[in-house]
């Protein structure tokens, strides 16, 4: 999926991933592929694995636990839609 599909199931800015992307190396854990044409093109598992990153490293602060929860809700209904 590329970033604007990605950033609207999170409920985010296409903004925001980059971004991230480009302080910090990734988006949460997440590396998109960088086509020739210069769009980034996001793993289809991307939601499942914000969930499991956000578990997996233990978030402690009450911010981090409410965007964790939020991308758990945005993939649940995802998954429900069938998308």
């Amino acid at each position: 999926m590329n970033t604007k599909e990605l950033a609207g199931k999170l409920g985010k800015q296409p903004q925001t991933l980059v971004a991230r992307l480009c302080r910090f190396g990734s988006y949460f854990g997440l590396v998109p592929q960088k086509l020739p044409c210069g769009s980034l093109i996001w793993p289809d598992d991307s939601l499942d694995r914000l969930v499991s990153f956000a578990k997996e490293s233990g978030v402690s602060n009450r911010a981090a636990k409410a965007r964790a929860a939020k991308a758990a809700k945005a993939a649940a209904r995802v998954q429900q839609a069938g998308g």
